[in-house]
């Protein structure tokens, strides 16, 4: 399975940012602080499904990520395939979007 593109809104210091991968090998680089651990970070959180709601961006109510995959019609992927079905999801045309969106359980107000 091959992550073709993430989108993350609102996840610690990114607020928004989209991310489309090319074939072969995709570096991530910046300064000290840009938010490179975040964009892995994010990744991570779309596969666990946990996290916690101060990984929200200041002054975000919410934070939005999604990432599509994309997978080969191989025989291996068998067990994904029928894991997709047993939770009644489908990958169109050999891709799949996984999204997670997070709330805060009190919204933040600025008065």
């Amino acid at each position: 399975m091959s992550l073709l593109e993430l989108r993350v809104k609102n996840l610690g210091i990114i607020e928004d940012i989209t991310w489309r991968l090319r074939d072969g090998l995709n570096v991530i680089t910046g300064e000290t602080g840009a938010g490179k651990s975040l964009v892995i970070d994010a990744v991570e959180l779309l596969l666990s499904g946990k996290a916690d709601e101060d990984v929200i961006r200041y002054g975000a109510n919410e934070a939005q990520i999604e990432g599509v995959f994309t997978f080969p019609p191989k025989e291996t992927l068998r067990s994904l395939r029928d894991l997709l079905t047993q939770k009644d999801l489908t990958a169109d045309e050999g891709t799949v979007v996984i999204s997670c969106q997070l709330r805060r359980k009190e919204p933040v107000s600025f008065a």
